[in-house]
């Protein structure tokens, strides 16, 4: 994958940049520019390499947005599900229940993504405003380890 496709998925352009670019307006060089503006300086990924017999068989972390081999392999959350829902997604793929029926449903030594699609991961819808606000500053503080994350975490601090 070129950074262009990359961009793509994490900061897709707004239809009036789709627009532009089509009418020749707008320059791709330009368009990369915005999109890396836009993109969020964090990756989620996940632990591959796992086993039923381990303590903790899913762990999912905040990895800052460089490249990343395919054993960590990534989770992308579309760029409207705000930060303070996508710390709530942490919770749940690092909670107890989460990992309980993931270690039921791992057979080898991989979790893939054929088997996350298969996990239970409660829906954005779930969260009521009350529940996002006191989850997600929980969720800041353990995983604010790096300086990729300040933005967002001084965002959530506010």
């Amino acid at each position: 994958m070129d950074e262009g496709e990359v961009l793509n998925r994490l900061a897709p352009p707004t239809e009036e940049e789709q627009e532009a670019l089509a009418a020749g307006s707008l320059q791709l060089s330009e368009l990369l520019r915005r999109q890396r503006g836009r993109a969020r300086n964090w990756l989620l990924g996940f632990r591959d390499v796992t086993e039923s017999t381990n303590e903790r068989t899913a762990i999912f972390s905040f990895l800052p947005r460089l490249a990343v081999g395919h054993k960590a392999p990534l989770v992308l959350v579309t760029p409207n599900v705000g930060v303070d829902l996508t710390l709530c997604l942490v919770a749940n793929l690092n909670g107890l229940v989460f990992d309980f029926v993931a270690r039921q449903k791992i057979g080898g030594m991989s979790l893939s993504h054929f088997i996350l699609k298969q996990l239970p991961v409660l829906p954005p819808s779930f969260y009521r405003a009350a529940d996002v606000a006191y989850v997600g500053a929980r969720v800041l503080e353990l995983v604010y380890t790096a300086d990729a994350l300040r933005e967002d975490a001084e965002r959530g601090r506010a």
